[in-house]
């Protein structure tokens, strides 16, 4: 039980620190942008030969406007899918607003499929791979998450319109996966980094602490 808490309070201080309602924030209002954008161009061969589906729901206690609001995203999903002119951006979206409220009900197995398949759609935005990080974190699967947050960092390296902020927050993230797999000097490398980007990441400068307590504790 004490171990349990101990995961729960550190879940809510990363969501607490890490600015990644900002980060998500931000992403949400440039994804309404370039959706309008991009459905007005020239329609596309929407084609996923890898397509991962969408598991089952377990509604549990969820109500029945949760799942209302599920099945209508979900429809909306199915609908750009059969349709002849969407643009795979346009399929790519539609899966990772289903992600995005799969994520919203702690429905982490829907979450992951909508937004790998969103990841493989709109192959150089790092959203997809960023929130599938999440998703992992939120079922306590701390390599896929280390996995997907990398792979978020690759695509942050070739996307200028991302902010420092972005940056710290997936070098925290990676930093603390890194520590969950018990990889403590890949785990210092990360926070390093970010300290670097920002020296006011309180998140970081409290793990890396962690780390040197650790190591004075071995000695």
């Amino acid at each position: 039980m004490a171990a349990r808490n101990i995961w729960y309070a550190n879940r809510y201080l990363i969501f607490g620190v890490l600015p990644v309602v900002a980060v998500i924030i931000v992403c949400a209002v440039n994804w309404q942008r370039k959706v309008g954008q991009l459905l007005d161009s020239e329609p596309k061969t929407i084609t996923l030969p890898t397509e991962l589906p969408i598991p089952e729901t377990p509604w549990g206690q969820n109500s029945p406007e949760i799942q209302k609001h599920v099945q209508d995203v979900r429809d909306r999903l199915e609908r750009i899918k059969a349709s002849p002119d969407a643009a795979p951006i346009a399929l790519a979206n539609a899966y990772g607003e289903l992600g995005e409220i799969y994520l919203t009900y702690d429905l982490a197995a829907g979450a992951m499929a909508c937004f790998r398949n969103a990841a493989i759609l709109d192959s150089e935005n790092f959203r997809w791979p960023y929130l599938q990080a999440m998703s992992h974190f939120t079922a306590v699967e701390s390599q896929p998450a280390y996995d997907a947050m990398d792979e978020a960092m690759r695509r942050l390296a070739s996307d200028y319109s991302a902010g420092a902020e972005h940056h710290v927050a997936a070098r925290c993230f990676l930093g603390d996966a890194a520590m969950r797999l018990n990889r403590m000097n890949e785990a210092r490398t990360h926070f390093n980094e970010a300290i670097r980007l920002n020296p006011n990441s309180l998140f970081a400068h409290f793990r890396r602490g962690q780390l040197a307590s650790r190591e004075g504790q071995s000695e």
